[in-house]
């Protein structure tokens, strides 16, 4: 796609901070979940967000082996040489806040059970919303309407786009809950 006049990312933008984020850090790589962590934004609104970046090459967009999206630097990236880095970055108060606060232990990892061996119910409450959806494929094919089934919160990166392709294909409606001080989490069948 040709432009009249390069394209720069408006200051304090998402795509702005992104992009000074990689020319500081040009060999890291950001998830999804990394940019909504770490600039403060939903998940929802990150593509759209970066798509011009992602248009103009400044930044590269890609799929994991896990099927997430992944951003890195872009081939048309201006580079910031070491010297030309401001003495101090400046932190979002989110980045302020979790660098105060202790790191959490790493969860402990946990066997996860085959498909089969995961028990399904009937009757548990669905949880408020504002958790992220995700499931099993295989698992979203068994649970009927009002079931849920409880997994290990460890699977959660592997789960959303099992259940983005169930709900593109009208396979039924899934909601989770993630349960961080047991490190579990619940599937829930809602249609």
């Amino acid at each position: 796609m040709a432009f009249d006049k390069p394209y720069t990312p408006q200051k304090d933008s998402l795509a702005s901070s992104v992009c000074g984020f990689f020319r500081n850090n040009p060999d890291e790589l950001l998830s999804l979940d990394d940019i909504t962590d770490k600039f403060m934004v939903t998940r929802s609104n990150v593509h759209s967000l970066l798509g011009r970046c992602v248009e103009t090459e400044l930044l590269r967009r890609t799929l994991n082996q896990d099927g997430e999206y992944i951003y890195r630097p872009g081939a048309r990236l201006p580079k910031t040489a070491p010297q030309d880095l401001p003495e101090s970055t400046p932190k979002s108060p989110k980045e302020v806040a979790k660098a105060a606060k202790p790191r959490a232990a790493p969860l402990p990892a946990v066997h996860l059970p085959d498909i089969d061996e995961v028990l399904i119910e009937d009757g548990i409450p669905l949880p408020a919303r504002g958790q992220p959806r995700r499931c099993w494929a295989p698992l979203l094919h068994k649970l009927q309407v009002g079931q849920s089934a409880e997994l290990p919160a460890q699977v959660k990166a592997v789960l959303s786009k099992d259940i983005t392709v169930a709900h593109a294909a009208n396979a039924g409606r899934f909601t989770v809950k993630i349960y961080p001080d047991t490190a579990r989490l619940r599937v829930w069948r809602v249609s």
